[in-house]
């Protein structure tokens, strides 16, 4: 038998009032108070029993779908596959045995599908929906502890999740230990990144990076004999070096705190939904769980309503979130399919589930602001004249560039367009192209800068005599210029500072961000400078939010 592990861990700040509120037992219990004992055990029992986890399991088991047929090039059939067999794990504590609540859920490959046969689950469909699973398990479980401990919530300061109030962030840094060990590996290969590449990593990179990281740092799994009483004694005392009166303590802060909570947060959807569509646009496109994570995000931490309700309520504001954005993926028809290919979603069965994808539209607007920009005249010119005199010059040294090269020149020289693209296959000779576009745009009077997304994309630039930098680096210096009159930078900075009359060069530019070639674009306007992107829309593509130059 095979099974799909779908775990969910808690907040540290979970995880931790947990085991105070047992070590606040078994104090009450050791003077004589029963009752404060049960008391004190029954607040985070919902924790504990598989009742909480019914809403988000519901929805994740009705995004289950098995294959049927042939599937072949990204094409095929699914059907609807909800009945799931799941079995529950719960466990306290990390590898390195700090404590750290997480429930392993075990999901047979094999499911009773719609037409009655059993077949296996579609393991990558249950992928695309297991980020927004987790959101409602969160969000869920804290309406749970809300309700049967009071417990108050805090946004954290990076906005990406709640803690609770009373567990102070000092004591969760003493509980992990992992995260210790993770954060200056993960320091150390960013500053290796930056070093060899000239700029910082993007947010995929980061992730990327974090995830070597955690698996350098991970110890093999061990069960040393420690019985739950001397673990409890363990965490007694590492709780001691922060706070006064141990975990008991800590109990009393989180229960104290609850009785003199808010009322639930009041919030506006439309500003929700603003927030959130906001924060993800400067990706190049999202999923329908990026954009419930970050309505999740956006959303007050304490919402006050029945955790039956959560799905429903993050369900409603991610289908109005993504009405505000652009579906990338084209949708299936259903009209005319029978009953039998219509999946219980309303979605066509030959629809690939949890594959659609949206951009935001901040993204659009900036794309549709770059492709304005790119129909605009007015920008420094060569006449025909001087544009033919330097294709003459390259003659004269035994040098004739093909019929495409010299119309790239002419046009590029003599267009007056203010974005100009230049698109060609590896290797049919756009370097030499720019190369003799910039010597032309030099013998002129006037300046050439290259930009390039890696090092050695600037390399190849400077060998054809271009200055260049990396992207990140120039925009780095350009803010700094932003400080400075004219003249008060350095002078390293200062040959960098843009005029009329500039061009700028963007080599490889299918593997610029967006927002990177939308804040070169604007600075170049500002100028007065022309910009050029060359490159090659099928080979690499950014790493961020891409695919303007496409």
């Amino acid at each position: 038998m095979s099974f799909s592990d779908i775990t969910w861990s808690a907040p540290k700040s979970m995880s931790v009032m947990q085991v105070a509120f047992n070590k606040a037992a078994d104090d009450a219990r050791a003077a004589g108070d029963d009752e404060a004992a049960r008391r004190g055990r029954r607040m985070p029992r919902p924790l504990r029993t598989p009742r909480w986890r019914a809403p988000g399991r519901r929805w994740t088991s009705c995004r289950g779908f098995a294959r049927v047929g042939h599937h072949g090039g990204g094409a095929g059939r699914w059907i609807d596959a909800h009945g799931w067999v799941v079995a529950h794990f719960v466990q306290h504590d990390s590898r390195n045995h700090d404590p750290q609540l997480h429930v392993h859920g075990a999901v047979w490959n094999r499911v009773l599908c719609a037409d009655g046969l059993w077949r296996a689950l579609d393991s990558r469909a249950i992928k695309a929906f297991k980020a927004a699973a987790g959101v409602i398990a969160d969000r869920v479980a804290e309406a749970h502890l809300a309700r049967s401990t009071a417990a108050e919530y805090a946004t954290r300061p990076d906005g990406k999740a709640r803690e609770i109030v009373g567990v102070s962030s000092e004591l969760t840094w003493v509980m992990s230990s992992r995260r210790q060990a993770i954060g200056p590996r993960t320091q150390q290969l960013v500053a290796a990144f930056t070093q060899r590449y000239g700029r910082a990593p993007s947010r995929l990179e980061q992730h990327q990076l974090a995830e070597q990281a955690t698996l350098s740092t991970r110890k093999a799994k061990s069960h040393r004999g420690e019985t739950a009483e001397q673990q409890l004694d363990r965490w007694e005392a590492q709780t001691r070096r922060v706070v006064d009166g141990g975990l008991t303590a800590v109990a009393h802060a989180v229960l104290a705190r609850g009785q003199r909570r808010a009322p639930a947060a009041r919030w506006s959807p439309d500003d929700v939904i603003g927030r959130a569509v906001a924060s993800l646009e400067d990706r190049a496109s999202s999923s329908e769980a990026d954009v419930m994570k970050g309505l999740s995000d956006a959303l007050p931490a304490n919402l006050g309503i029945d955790p039956e309700d959560v799905p429903e309520l993050l369900v409603g504001l991610t289908e109005r979130a993504l009405a505000r954005g652009d579906r990338l993926t084209p949708q299936e028809p259903t009209t005319d399919l029978p009953a039998s290919d219509v999946r219980a979603d309303g979605r066509s069965a030959f629809e690939k589930p949890g594959g659609a994808r949206w951009a935001m539209p901040g993204q659009v607007s900036t794309q549709l602001g770059l492709r304005a920009a790119a129909v605009r005249r007015g920008a420094a010119t060569l006449t025909t004249e001087e544009a033919d005199a330097a294709l003459g010059r390259l003659a004269e040294h035994g040098i004739e560039p093909g019929a495409d090269q010299r119309a790239a020149i002419r046009g590029v020289l003599c267009s007056g367009a203010w974005v100009e693209s230049l698109c060609a296959a590896a290797g049919t000779g756009k370097s030499f192209t720019v190369g003799a576009i910039a010597d032309t745009w030099t013998g002129a009077g006037r300046r050439v800068f290259g930009l390039a997304t890696s090092q050695a994309a600037t390399d190849v630039l400077a060998e054809e005599n271009v200055t260049a930098r990396n992207i990140s680096a120039w925009l780095t210096t350009q803010a700094q210029l932003d400080k400075t009159e004219p003249g008060g930078a350095s002078e390293d900075a200062e040959r960098w500072r843009l005029a009329a009359g500039d061009l700028v060069v963007v080599d490889e530019a299918g593997m610029a961000d967006t927002g990177d070639l939308a804040a070169i674009q604007s600075r170049c306007q500002a100028a007065g400078a022309k910009l050029l992107l060359t490159g090659d829309p099928r080979q690499l593509a950014a790493v961020g939010a891409g695919g303007t130059f496409k």
